[in-house]
């Protein structure tokens, strides 16, 4: 996704996901958000479940559905302010 913004290696990204399992949703929270948001430079990254409000509102610079292993996640993504 940071490809398709054409994004450089060190920009930042503001990045919001929707994971469908609650199980695997609070394991992503609590064990690997911040070795994910180092990964992909993100100075923000919220996760949530459908049932779960929305902290974050779009418009996003590019928002994707993936399935990863039969699990629906939605991510979004924007370059952060500088």
């Amino acid at each position: 996704m940071r490809r398709q913004l054409v994004l450089a290696v060190d920009d930042f990204i503001v990045a919001y996901g929707v994971i469908n399992d609650p199980r695997i949703c609070g394991l992503v929270r609590d064990q690997w958000l911040k070795g994910i948001m180092g990964e992909v430079r993100a100075k923000v990254l919220v996760l949530r479940t459908p049932d779960e409000p929305a902290e974050m509102a779009g418009p996003w610079q590019l928002e994707k559905d993936w399935d990863l292993e039969g699990l629906p996640i939605t991510l979004a993504i924007s370059r952060a302010d500088k």
